[in-house]
């Protein structure tokens, strides 16, 4: 189940939630529009969740992917290979929910034809909600020519939007703790059934009272401690004490397999917490891959973490590493020329701010004349994604 609080409590978003939640018991399209990883799809789905469609299912159809692709998956089609019809998500989703991501990037024919499709469903049985997501303004792509007039009429008589993370700077503190808490308990948990699965491989050598002891008191202690509020209580038992105490216990070949499950050492276990300084540099990023970001940044930090503070250094943030794949180097980065890399950069920006000019100016550290003489240039040179920039 979605957790409605790790949307945000900012006063903008707790609107969007509302709104979303009278929605939910409609069988209303609806348009959720954003930046990307601001949680659309996961509104989606908690939009689904609440409504009385939620015992069925709700499927995910990514539009980005090439016509044909996205064509076959929603209405269905014949395999090649053995003649075998594959139903579509419009059969398989039948009673429950359709959610089209990044709606905006429907071919053109296509746009015609499932908006034709969508008005006749009921001729064939079949009844859906549909919730689509955008990052664009996809009332400048009709107004470009773009993107289906009908079509976007359809989709996007309800629309609900997600602001981006850095203009609600209080949610920022807050979720970073919430993901802190939940990823430090999986995290947890892991050790935990670590413990229990090595101990199981080593119920032939120590004897059974030493083993039921053994394992008792580590997940005694952890469920003692976690029945208190997170931080600051540390579990009695490291993955290093049990290793010891079994080590004392087993044969060589025991010693020879706990060295090998824990060769990188101990870690105690705790639920960690951030310092002053690594708050306030959370604070005063930008985010522009806003919760999605924040999220995977809590997640590196944890394997980061030194006796259960993460400070500045700790926070995996600001670095342009694992951004491009093939042909990375050691660091992670595929070397490639000054052009190129300025062209990519601009590009993501502007993906980030759904084409905002005077937004990705300022990620970017240019003005906004300069953005657009780039623009320009780039488009000048053919290149396909500034070609159809409006």
């Amino acid at each position: 189940m979605v957790r409605e609080e790790l949307f945000g409590k900012d006063t903008k978003i707790i609107k969007a939630l509302n709104e979303a939640k009278e929605l939910a018991y409609t069988n209303l399209p609806i348009l959720i529009s954003g930046e990307h990883g601001v949680g659309k799809q996961t509104l989606a789905i908690y939009m689904h969740q609440l409504s009385s469609r939620k015992e069925a299912a709700y499927m995910i159809v990514d539009c980005s992917r090439s016509e044909k692709e996205v064509e076959d998956e929603i209405l269905g089609h014949r395999d090649e290979t053995n003649g075998r019809y594959n139903k579509g998500v419009l059969e398989r989703a039948n009673g429950g929910t359709i959610i089209l991501r990044n709606v905006d990037n429907l071919g053109d024919d296509f746009q015609k034809k499932i908006h034709k499709i969508f008005l006749e469903l009921s001729d064939y049985d079949i009844d859906l909600r549909i919730i689509s997501t955008t990052t664009k303004n996809i009332s400048k792509l009709v107004g470009a020519g773009r993107f289906s007039r009908a079509l976007y009429l359809y989709i996007s008589g309800n629309q609900i939007h997600l602001v981006p993370l850095r203009e609600r700077k209080e949610d920022i503190r807050w979720l970073a703790q919430n993901f802190l808490e939940i990823f430090a308990m999986d995290k947890i948990s892991n050790e935990n059934n670590t413990i229990k699965n090595i101990a199981e491989k080593l119920s032939n050598e120590l004897s059974v009272d030493l083993t039921e002891k053994l394992v008792g008191e580590f997940v005694g202690s952890i469920e003692e401690k976690l029945s208190d509020k997170f931080v600051d209580n540390f579990v009695d038992y490291s993955t290093q004490d049990f290793t010891n105490e079994l080590m004392f216990n087993g044969s060589t070949d025991t010693s020879l397999l706990l060295n090998e499950e824990f060769s990188q050492g101990s870690r105690t276990m705790a639920i960690p917490s951030f310092t002053s300084a690594a708050y306030e540099k959370l604070m005063n990023y930008y985010w522009a891959g806003n919760i999605l970001e924040l999220k995977n940044a809590v997640i590196n930090s944890l394997e980061n973490v030194n006796e259960g503070i993460i400070d500045v250094d700790e926070l995996s943030i600001g670095e342009k590493k694992n951004l491009m794949m093939g042909g990375l180097d050691e660091d992670g980065i595929r070397l490639m020329s000054l052009k190129e890399a300025e062209k990519l950069l601009i590009k993501k920006a502007l993906i980030h701010t759904s084409e905002n000019r005077t937004q990705a100016a300022k990620i970017l550290g240019v003005s906004i004349r300069t953005l657009r003489n780039k623009i320009n240039e780039y488009r000048n040179d053919g290149s396909n994604y500034f070609v159809n920039l409006r």
